[in-house]
């Protein structure tokens, strides 16, 4: 099982719905692809009720990116390189919208290699 069949199942399902003249079920199956592909985030998935994890500025942003691979107590430089790295990330992610999980993971990867090599 993949994105893509799942997409198509998806896809099928919607096509059916639009010849059998049900709405709800197309936009379902509508709302069912958006969220696989991470355009539709559940509000629960977005609260962190202590906030203590929560970084408030691009120093933390930093220093939490630095901690996952390791590096407790980074430089100046390190930070920059972390931040340097995450902001190229999230252009990619912002050029293909979050078209493919697989390259969402791809990405991640290659910006954990990059914090490794700071």
């Amino acid at each position: 099982m993949t994105i893509e069949t799942i997409t198509d199942e998806y896809n099928e399902a919607r096509a059916k719905a639009d010849r059998l003249d049900q709405t709800a079920v197309m936009l379902e199956a509508s709302k069912a692809k958006a969220k696989l592909y991470g355009l539709v985030v559940d509000k629960a998935e977005l609260t962190n009720k202590d906030n203590k994890d929560t970084p408030k500025d691009s120093n933390d942003i930093a220093i939490a990116l630095l901690a996952d691979v390791g590096i407790v107590e980074p430089d100046e430089d390190a930070k920059a390189k972390a931040l340097e790295a995450y902001d190229a990330m999230i252009a990619t992610l912002e050029r293909h919208r979050c078209r493919d999980a697989r390259k969402i993971k791809q990405l991640t990867i290659q910006l954990m290699l990059v914090l490794c090599t700071i």
